[in-house]
């Protein structure tokens, strides 16, 4: 019997490059393969190719600096991220351009890896240090260049903010990358900033 209800496809092809520009779309993938990789061969065997230089041996392997980044070790943790990653790096790069969101990218994944490192070692992963330089850049942007059309609702950043306070008291229960988050959250602050000085200079 044919009730008469139908339900439309969603276009999810159509919505992830209408949101997103090439490089969140490859960088995602990247994540998404290495995600596989790692569950097939062993988050081991993985971290020996693309973890941050444990010491001098790999030291001038350049791309371990930035590679920690695309490395998630559980499905919550890659769909958090590549979410963010989607919904305000595709932001970026649609409105700014591909070569900001890679200036942005690379300058938090760096800076990021660097302070977890300080504080950990080199065995860690994932792309959070650079969306929360994105959470960061978009808000602060929105606020003082709303023509850029970059924003991102006061709600969403005070709970990230709110969470980022209670994953270092370790009130959240996970393992959690905090040296990595809160470094990204500042550098993407920083970079708004004089992002918006700029403009407002050429204004």
């Amino acid at each position: 019997i044919d009730s008469g209800l139908h339900y439309r496809r969603f276009p999810l092809r159509a919505a992830l490059r209408e949101r997103g520009g090439p490089l969140t779309l490859l960088m995602s993938a990247l994540c998404i393969v290495v995600f596989v990789m790692m569950n097939i061969i062993g988050d081991q065997t993985v971290m020996m190719w693309l973890a941050w230089p444990w010491d001098a041996s790999v030291q001038f392997e350049v791309w371990r600096y930035f590679t920690h980044a695309i490395m998630h070790f559980s499905l919550v943790h890659i769909i958090f991220n590549l979410f963010w990653w989607w919904y305000l790096g595709g932001m970026v790069e649609k409105r700014l351009g591909t070569g900001k969101l890679v200036v942005i990218t690379l300058i938090s994944a760096l800076l990021s890896g660097f302070v977890q490192h300080q504080l950990t070692g080199p065995w860690f992963g994932g792309l959070s240090g650079v969306v929360y330089a994105l959470i960061g850049y978009a808000w602060l942007r929105g606020i003082r260049d709303p023509e850029s059309q970059i924003a991102l609702p006061n709600g969403l950043f005070i709970f990230t903010v709110v969470l980022m306070v209670a994953e270092w008291f370790g009130l959240t229960g996970f393992a959690i990358a905090n040296g990595a988050h809160t470094a990204g959250m500042v550098i993407g602050l920083a970079m708004a900033l004089v992002d918006t000085r700029n403009v407002r200079k050429r204004t």
